[in-house]
């Protein structure tokens, strides 16, 4: 059983999680900026960084697969949206690579669901997956835009 307080701690004292805070700078998706800001990456990917520094302190290979993957589905919404068709190797991959459903659509949906974000690429990811997999979670589920004031 992973002791989850002890993993915590390990990743937010870890000097190469603290020297990654603060880079990024605001941009489409992500107007936050910063990974720091991201949470209250560079050309090898951030997902498979995020996914490197978690194995050292998690063996839970789903959870490391939602990782390395989570941007996936918007990645493929991109391809679709720019060409009207997308890579379907890609997408299946993605359904077999992921076990935990529910995590990954949940996970999704907290994500694509800031103030910044268009909700399509999420609607898009329900239709695309509906009948596919196995999860609590729907469209019905997506939180809709809030208008800052």
């Amino acid at each position: 059983m992973v002791n989850y307080q002890k993993a915590f701690q390990a990743v937010v004292t870890d000097p190469q999680y603290l020297a990654n805070l603060d880079w990024g700078k605001p941009r489409e998706g992500h107007s936050e900026g910063t990974v720091r800001a991201h949470i209250r990456g560079i050309e090898r990917n951030h997902a498979s960084l995020a996914r490197e520094l978690l194995s050292r302190y998690c063996n839970d290979e789903d959870l490391l697969m939602m990782v390395q993957y989570h941007d996936e589905p918007f990645a493929l919404y991109r391809q679709y949206e720019t060409r009207g068709k997308y890579n379907q190797d890609r997408l299946a991959n993605l359904l077999n690579s992921i076990s935990d459903w529910n995590l990954f659509l949940a996970f999704n949906i907290i994500d694509g669901c800031t103030s910044s974000k268009s909700r399509e690429p999420l609607y898009w990811l329900f239709r695309e997956v509906a009948g596919r997999v196995d999860s609590r979670f729907t469209a019905d589920d997506i939180m809709p835009t809030v208008q800052l004031s």
